[in-house]
């Protein structure tokens, strides 16, 4: 049996993506793969014309699809892929087999809110001895985690974040606000230290979720 014959723009999106080992070389193939045949049925563009606008929608599609959020995809790039589709026409080519795009809302799918999540605040000392305050639980939900995002890992660096992690719940708009003075605990056995404790996450970036305005994107970290 042949070996599989990996993606040649896999290395690229390795780079990009900051993934230092081979173990996901198959899936991230397949993954590019699927991005191309998504991109040139849109676009018209071949695979392997060469072409720098086409090979980087092919990449961005495979970063959305390898941190589980390709159905965004189509939506925040419609003007990059009408832009490339538009180029790439050919007088004569029938109006029936250019991509027709409309405008929908990312739904909110309840299944992917599937984690649980707790948030904890430093409450301060209401008694009359000194001290910092105890550590409370304020706030508990499901949420959507998932590696970071190039542009989250650009914020965890800067924070100077050992590894990270990103959550999306949904906005409570105003019931709870998270801050980054919060730490979170992920409930999830994925999410465990060495000595198989949860990992005490601080909350680095809390930020509106431009895809779906139901939802609040918190960026966390571990800086210690």
């Amino acid at each position: 049996m042949t070996d599989e014959k990996l993606n040649p723009l896999l290395d690229q999106f390795k780079q990009r993506m900051k993934i230092y080992h081979s173990a996901e070389d198959k899936n991230l193939s397949r993954i590019l793969t699927a991005s191309q045949k998504r991109v040139t049925d849109i676009t018209g563009i071949a695979s392997n014309a060469g072409d720098d606008v086409y090979d980087e929608l092919v990449l961005e599609r495979a970063r959305y699809a390898y941190n589980d959020q390709v159905e965004f995809f189509d939506t925040n790039f419609l003007d990059d892929l009408l832009s490339a589709s538009l180029i790439s026409y050919e007088p004569g080519m029938m109006k029936m087999n250019r991509p027709e795009f409309e405008y929908k809302a990312p739904p909110v799918r309840t299944n992917q809110l599937n984690t649980p999540v707790r948030f904890f605040r430093t409450v301060k000392n209401a008694g009359p001895e000194p001290g910092r305050g105890q550590t409370e639980q304020i706030f508990e939900c499901l949420g959507l985690v998932y590696d970071p995002s190039t542009k989250d890992r650009t914020v965890l660096t800067t924070h100077e974040s050992k590894y990270g992690a990103t959550v999306k719940i949904r906005d409570t708009f105003g019931e709870f606000d998270p801050t980054t003075k919060d730490t979170v605990v992920i409930d999830d056995h994925r999410y465990l230290d060495t000595t198989g404790q949860p990992i005490v996450w601080d909350v680095i970036q809390v930020a509106p979720d431009l895809e779906n305005n139901q939802l609040v994107k918190v960026v966390l970290g571990v800086t210690k």
